[in-house]
């Protein structure tokens, strides 16, 4: 099978996953804000950032890198990346969790000045090191393209997510969704400790240690750049919402993961393909036969029509985002309208650079993966600074989309240079990039104005001129046949199954 049809497929499987895994996601945030109060919610809001923030600082970028070696089509090693993977991301977690647990107290009260947030940072210590390996099984099996398992599983643990979220709400309160959180997350460990043993028996894969010091150097090499990737960023976002929380209340943070939610909807399709991209790029960017133009042909389609799908996704959620917020989360927290329809944009940018950073893993250019890291960090940093305390969540938000929006602007010209250096059309990116800064000018001055009437006119307009001329001109009348015949096939497939 060629490396489009394998990719096309492991991507789909993941995609349909990562849509149910979304959405799942949602509604677990509709019973955290329907059955919390709004205090209690940004407390929860809290303690989930404290997460993903401390296993990003620690994880040194092990994960992906594992996720590239494991990829390889050279299977000689694979037992050595395991080993000292598996060491590594367990000494990070060991390191992280009492770090965590000693300086909760002065995360609590120097960063987001709230002291009361002491108890609930004390559980993000355990939860930092179940991610740690959590990770690890993650980069492993997807790396060895198990991506059916990795899909179920994640599918069925995410509904018993919510049923475990509902169950510790009624019972305990916001002690209740911690522990269920928690429950979950281990739960989550086992299944996958348990599925690998037996995978890697029946491969005759084990963990080895006899070139450990090598290996861990390798991946540490390769993950390094993820590393000071996070050094930058991970402190400079936490810091923002430290102050965003200072500024303007700690109720400000369940409001972020309102639009937080909204914004994961434009996430739906890009997340869950990542892990098959990295993998299939990275296979085929070590395979000789295979040209480096054709490389490219392949990583610039992936670019471009994520990149239009978001878009158009982005729009038909900015037109519903009030009905949205009004009927999941409830009318007390319509006050996030207009910090999520900005949002929507910033989503978009961050597809086009996490886009951009997935190509560049599967060649190895970590370090364009630090650079453009560099810039979002500065701008996010440098206009947050004085925006949040006077805007609070709108201030943030912002800041954010102009942060992303510089990425964007450096991956189009490093993609500009490479298709000319190549002697392929580069236009299409710069085309991509005008039409989604002139979509969030018209549609942000659209919702100042606060019509309801032109919100929808306008935006069913935009979304048409970006859907006609969008698929006129970025891509080929090749690749416009392809997706016309893919379709058809899906109709058939669809209508076969149903009748």
């Amino acid at each position: 099978m060629s490396y489009l049809r394998r990719y096309i497929s492991s991507a789909s499987m993941l995609a349909v996953q990562g849509v149910f895994q979304k959405i799942l996601g949602i509604f677990s945030t509709i019973i955290l804000a329907r059955n919390l109060n709004s205090r209690g919610f940004g407390l929860f809001n809290a303690l989930i950032i404290t997460v993903n923030s401390g296993y990003g600082l620690v994880k040194l970028g092990l994960d992906g890198a594992i996720h590239v070696r494991m990829a390889d089509k050279d299977d000689s090693d694979k037992g050595n990346v395991l080993g000292a993977g598996l060491v590594l991301l367990s000494l990070s977690g060991l390191i992280a969790a009492p770090s965590v647990f000693v300086f909760s107290d002065q995360l609590a009260s120097l960063i987001f000045k709230e002291p009361e947030l002491t108890r609930w940072i004390k559980y993000a210590a355990v939860l930092i090191f179940v991610q740690c390996l959590t990770q690890f099984l993650y980069a492993t099996l997807v790396g060895l393209h198990r991506f059916a398992f990795y899909s179920v599983t994640m599918v069925i643990m995410s509904c018993a997510n919510l049923a475990a979220l509902y169950i510790g709400i009624v019972l305990g309160g916001l002690q209740g969704a911690v522990l269920a959180v928690v429950f979950i997350k281990i739960t989550t460990l086992v299944l996958f400790i348990t599925y690998l043993k037996r995978y890697l028996q029946q491969k005759r894969l084990r963990f080895e240690y006899d070139r450990f010091r090598e290996t861990a150097i390798q991946l540490l090499k390769l993950g390094f750049p993820f590393y000071m990737v996070g050094f930058v960023t991970i402190p400079v976002a936490y810091y923002m919402y430290g102050i965003l929380s200072a500024s303007a209340g700690v109720e400000n943070l369940g409001y972020m993961r309102i639009v937080v939610s909204i914004n994961s909807i434009i996430l739906f399709v890009p997340s869950s393909i990542a892990a098959a991209t990295i993998s299939f790029l990275s296979e085929a960017n070590t395979d000789i036969a295979l040209a480096q133009e054709k490389f490219v042909v392949y990583s610039q389609l992936n670019l471009k029509t994520t990149w239009y799908f978001c878009l158009s996704i982005g729009v038909i959620l900015w037109i519903f985002v009030p009905t949205i917020i009004r009927i999941a989360f409830g009318k007390q927290y319509l006050v996030a309208v207009t910090a999520s329809r900005l949002g929507l944009f910033a989503a978009i940018f961050m597809v086009v650079m996490n886009v951009a950073s997935n190509t560049y893993f599967a060649q190895k250019k970590v370090s364009l993966i630090f650079v453009q890291n560099a810039v979002y960090s500065v701008g996010f940093f440098a206009i947050g600074v004085l925006l949040v305390p006077r805007w609070g969540i709108l201030g943030f938000v912002f800041s954010e989309l102009i942060g992303y929006f510089a990425v964007a602007v450096f991956v189009v010209l490093l993609f500009h240079l490479e298709c000319r250096s190549l002697g392929m059309n580069p236009n299409f990116h710069w085309f991509l990039l005008v039409m989604t800064a002139a979509a969030a000018l018209v549609l942000s001055v659209v919702n100042v104005l606060g019509n309801e009437l032109l919100e929808y006119v306008c935006g069913t307009g935009v979304l048409i001129a970006i859907l006609i001329s969008g698929y006129l001109l970025i891509f080929s009348p090749k690749e416009r046949e392809a997706f016309s015949l893919y379709i058809n096939q899906l109709f058939r497939k669809g209508r076969q199954i149903l009748f």
